[in-house]
């Protein structure tokens, strides 16, 4: 089948907000400042790991003098330890993942996050095996919304493959507005605006509802 699906990570096949929130609880225990909510931090989400604890710092009342670089330090190192605990994945996300693999689709993956900790969670979440082709936040110099993200998850791809992106927030509309592929939502991520804001060619809430979301002739996943 000559069909490439493209996937987000975090908040398109798993729910990390909280993990990552607890992390950032740590470092705000230690600046002695107010600890965050899980629904705050989702806000958060979406342009990196560095941008998230620039968010966390500025929202609990400021960057600290150590600077930006030495809380992003403190964050990663926390992380990199555990990334798995308090992660989970979205309902079905792991079996629709197999049923697109089985009928034959290529699956690959953009994400902002590190490799290490993704790779962490494909594996944990024994998705890791039915993708192909990865871009991860530390692959290139540049991420998402750059369209590279995606050039390099398709540069082995035949130039006829019908190519969709999957993912769940204005970030990922954008590089696959860039890259002039389909762009797909979950609507159950971390968006911040309306799905008639996003304006996606095709969304879906359920992922039992994936398959007959695409505009393919892949069958019913039961």
């Amino acid at each position: 089948m000559n069909i490439r699906i493209i996937f987000d990570l975090d908040g398109t096949l798993i729910d990390s907000a909280n993990s990552l929130s607890c992390i950032a609880n740590i470092i705000l225990d230690e600046l002695n400042r107010s600890p965050i909510q899980e629904n705050i931090y989702k806000t958060f989400i979406g342009d990196g790991l560095k941008k998230q604890v620039e968010r966390v710092l500025v929202w609990s009342g400021g960057i600290p003098d150590k600077g930006l670089d030495y809380y992003y330090r403190r964050f990663l190192s926390l992380y990199q330890k555990d990334p798995i605990s308090n992660v989970n994945i979205f309902s079905n996300a792991d079996m629709v993942i197999k049923f697109l693999y089985d009928k034959g689709v290529k699956l690959g993956l953009c994400t902002q996050k590190l490799e290490l900790p993704a790779r962490k969670l494909l594996e944990n979440f024994k998705m890791i095996e039915f993708f192909d082709s990865f871009a991860f936040g530390d692959t290139l110099k540049v991420r998402k919304p750059d369209p590279s993200m995606v050039y390099h998850v398709t540069r082995k791809d035949k130039k006829d493959m019908l190519t969709f992106y999957i993912g769940d927030s204005e970030v990922d509309a954008e590089i696959a507005s860039n890259a002039r592929i389909p762009f797909i939502l979950f609507s159950g991520g971390y968006r911040k605006c309306s799905i008639e804001e996003i304006r996606p060619d095709f969304w879906f809430s359920d992922y039992r509802d994936l398959p007959k979301t695409l505009p393919l002739s892949l069958g019913s996943f039961k």
